[in-house]
This record gives C-alpha cells, sequence and structure tokens, in this order.
C-alpha cells in the first residue's frame, strides 16, 4: 500500500504533483478558447485544427500564429497572447522536470533526478532533487502561478470575444461562461 510504502512528504508530494499537473492541463485548454475565438467558429473545427497539433508547443505556435494573422504583429493582442504563452511553457518546463524524472526510494523518501544532455564530454548530467517539503511547497507555489495565469488567459479570453463582437466580427458570444 501507498500509506505503508511512502512518508507523509511524498504523499504530500504525489498530491500536490497530481493537481500541478491536472490544473495544467485545463490552463492549457483555455489557449483552445482563443483558437475558437480566432476562428469565430461554434462548430468544432477548432477542436479538430487542435488535435492536429502533438505537442503543447506547436498548438501554442498555431495560436499565435492565427492571432498574428488576425490582428498583425506587435500588436496589444498579440503581445499579450504571446507573453501568456511564455508563462504557460515556463510554468509547463517546471512540471515537466517533476513528470519525466526518474524517482527512488529510500526507507519511504523519494528522491526525484532528472537528465539532461550537455554539450560537454561528460555527456548526460544528472541532478538529483529530493523530494523533501520544499519541493512540496515548490509545487504548491507553480500550482498558485498557474492558476493565476489561468485567470489571465480567461480574462483575456473574455476580453478578446468583447473586441470582436464590438468590431463587428462577432454576432454574439461563442464561448459560454454563464
Amino acid at each position: 500500500m501507498a500509506e505503508d510504502y511512502l512518508n507523509d512528504n511524498a504523499q504530500d508530494f504525489a498530491a500536490a504533483l497530481g493537481g500541478y499537473v491536472m490544473l495544467t492541463a485545463t490552463t492549457e485548454m483555455r489557449f483552445l478558447d482563443l483558437l475558437q475565438l480566432a476562428l469565430m467558429s461554434d462548430t468544432g473545427a477548432h477542436i479538430a485544427i487542435w488535435l492536429q497539433f502533438q505537442s503543447t508547443r506547436s498548438r501554442l505556435d498555431m495560436v499565435r500564429h492565427t492571432y498574428r494573422n488576425m490582428f498583425g504583429t506587435n500588436t496589444p493582442e498579440t503581445d499579450t497572447l504571446t507573453k501568456l504563452a511564455t508563462r504557460f511553457k515556463r510554468l509547463t518546463q517546471q512540471r515537466n522536470f517533476y513528470c519525466h524524472a526518474q524517482y527512488s526510494s529510500d526507507n519511504g523518501a523519494l528522491t526525484a533526478s532528472g537528465f539532461r544532455i550537455t554539450e560537454t564530454d561528460e555527456g548526460y548530467t544528472i541532478s538529483p532533487k529530493s523530494i523533501d517539503r520544499a519541493a512540496v511547497n515548490e509545487l504548491n507555489h507553480l500550482h498558485g502561478q498557474m492558476n493565476d495565469l489561468a485567470e489571465d488567459i480567461e480574462a483575456f479570453t473574455l476580453e478578446m470575444q468583447r473586441h470582436l463582437i464590438e468590431d463587428g466580427r462577432l454576432k454574439g458570444p461563442l464561448l459560454d461562461r454563464s
């Protein structure tokens, strides 16, 4: 049983990581809402296009490209979207360390090791990170930052929807938030 195998920090860490991973996925879906607005369609085409791209990076690049085509480069809309995507990328890099680390246990205490390729003769560099209370606190802090980002994306999405309606490009709301 997990309770017998993992100490309290490891259990708290697992819960914090699970929550962070789920929030990251739902935050990514907010970019899908932005794509729907850019396409100005409620047919589901945005989902079909989204699924054609296999990585988060390629999906965000596609959304940013779509907005650049729609609003031009170096506009408040594209600048805001770029800042949001950059924040998301930074936060997902932190998630990726934990999700793709190799874990080991010593008497119920977890250690995570991340691997990265260097261009030196040494090859791989192993970066062990103890999964202690500090790691749990770090994940909780990242969770708070991701939550703030999700709220900022939502506010931007609703602002874009209002903007498109006021410009006459949309007849009415595509995204129902009631």
